[in-house]
């Protein structure tokens, strides 16, 4: 007898298993039938993992259109805001490193706080320095704030406020970081840094719970209370006093251009988007005594693409 295929064998079986008889023939039909339900539920459960996807796409799609339009509002409400800010602080620093700084008796370096400098100029040393401090106060204030509403500037894949977080962490190290003392020409013995968290403090202090930012007749009512109790105040004081005084090897003055000049850079580009000044009115201030190429290099114009 010739050896029954195995594949009819296991057809048999099967129609002989689910009670059917017919042998072959009905086994072949059923396995058809079966292999065509397996078929369609298999397409079926694919057409449905396929529109799955589409969806959770979709939906990740306009998540992150979403959270661009986020963005782009909270930059926005911001961005105004830290422009004004920066444009007044530039300006002042702008007096103190350019006109003060070239002055035979400068405002910063008079023993009396409370007496006019002279008659074409009746400016007190009170006066300047205080209005000074706030000016970097209100900056770090709006830049604090627009840090708490978006996490600490995690700006995701958007060129535009990338580059804004490049301006602002320029500013920041400018003023924090020692390591910038190595572009000077001479070896620095006097300095004073105000560190990132510092620059944070002096900005919170100017924080209302519901009123916003402190005015300045406000914050001179609390202004000498805190140089007293703040550490922060108190060295940004210092550095703006140190910054006056004519030694070869103090690094303050210098460190005050920079930070000048890197705010004219974000003033430049808020000024883009915002339009809300004359762009006229603000240059750079002269750098001496520094490796400006190489600092450049470190810290260019642009961001890296």
């Amino acid at each position: 007898m010739a050896e029954i295929d195995f594949s009819q064998r296991f057809i048999r079986e099967i129609a002989s298993g689910l009670g059917f008889g017919g042998g072959i023939a009905a086994g072949t039909a059923i396995v058809v039938f079966l292999a065509k339900n397996v078929a369609s539920n298999i397409f079926k459960r694919d057409i449905e993992k396929y529109k799955s996807g589409l969806k959770l796409r979709e939906l990740d799609y306009n998540n992150k259109v979403e959270i661009k339009k986020q963005l782009e509002a909270i930059v926005r409400k911001y961005s105004g805001k830290i422009l004004l800010s920066a444009s007044d602080l530039q300006d002042r620093l702008w007096h103190v490193c350019q006109r003060q700084s070239n002055s035979k008796n400068p405002v910063l370096l008079v023993d009396d706080d409370s007496q006019p400098m002279y008659g074409a100029w009746p400016m007190t040393k009170k006066h300047y320095l205080s209005s000074t401090l706030y000016m970097f106060a209100r900056y770090f204030y709006w830049v604090e704030s627009l840090k708490t509403e978006f996490s600490y500037l995690d700006f995701g894949d958007d060129s535009k406020t990338n580059e804004f977080n490049y301006y602002l962490k320029k500013i920041e190290r400018a003023l924090a970081d020692t390591d910038i003392q190595k572009y000077f020409y001479s070896r620095v013995k006097v300095d004073r840094p105000i560190f990132q968290f510092m620059q944070t403090e002096i900005g919170e202090h100017l924080a209302q719970d519901s009123a916003g930012c402190m005015s300045y007749k406000q914050f001179l009512s609390v202004y000498d209370e805190l140089i007293k109790s703040s550490e922060s105040f108190a060295a940004l004081k210092e550095l703006l006093i140190l910054s006056q005084l004519k030694q070869s090897n103090n690094f303050t003055l210098t460190r005050l251009r920079v930070i000048s000049n890197a705010l004219c850079e974000l003033i430049y580009f808020l000024n883009k988007e915002r339009a809300l000044i004359s762009p006229d009115q603000f240059e750079k201030v002269k750098l001496t005594n520094f490796k400006v190429e190489l600092y450049e290099k470190d810290w260019p114009h642009l961001p890296k693409a």
